[in-house]
């Protein structure tokens, strides 16, 4: 009887074995890989989360940047319709091509024969591709956006992004009256 029992233990146990080898490889592996592809997908969107968010706080503090010069220019002189869509113009090109602008100062108005030129200082950071791209942007405007006086610098060592000062104009017909 012993023998039969060892007989049966030595069939039984190899057989087992294999059943749970099957189980593990059919089921066990798969659904480590799926949750550890899930697992690396909820991180990737997580990362993709975080840097949105960082674009969402930087488009709302430039477009705080833009309310705050709108209302430094209204008071240091009356705007009319074109200076207006100047800055607005300026505006829409900087957020189109992901420029950070921190800092912007209207420069006095210029009185020429016919023309009044306006021109404001920015300070902005950017990496080069898309500051050539808010350049050439600038340049297909529907509003005359003339860039003087480019002066660029690295952000830092190890940083991508350039830091820029740049002088923007634009000219506009003289009004009678």
């Amino acid at each position: 009887m012993i023998s039969d029992k060892n007989k049966r233990l030595a069939l039984l146990l190899p057989a087992g074995i294999l059943i749970i080898m099957i189980i593990y490889t059919k089921a066990v592996i798969p659904f480590m890989h799926k949750y550890t592809r899930q697992s690396q997908q909820i991180e990737q969107n997580n990362i993709l989360l975080e840097k949105n968010k960082i674009i969402i706080d930087e488009k709302e503090h430039l477009n705080q940047g833009f309310a705050d010069l709108s209302q430094k220019l209204q008071a240091r002189l009356p705007l009319e319709r074109g200076e207006s869509k100047f800055l607005a113009a300026i505006g829409d090109v900087a957020q189109a091509t992901n420029v950070h602008i921190e800092n912007m100062n209207p420069r006095p108005l210029r009185d020429l024969d016919f023309f009044k030129e306006l021109s404001v200082e920015i300070d902005m950071e950017a990496n080069l591709g898309n500051l050539v791209r808010f350049l050439y942007q600038m340049r297909k405007s529907s509003v005359v956006l003339v860039a003087n006086r480019l002066r660029l610098e690295p952000k830092s060592e190890r940083s991508a992004l350039l830091k820029g000062h740049l002088v923007i104009s634009t000219i506009f017909l003289k009004e009678s009256g």
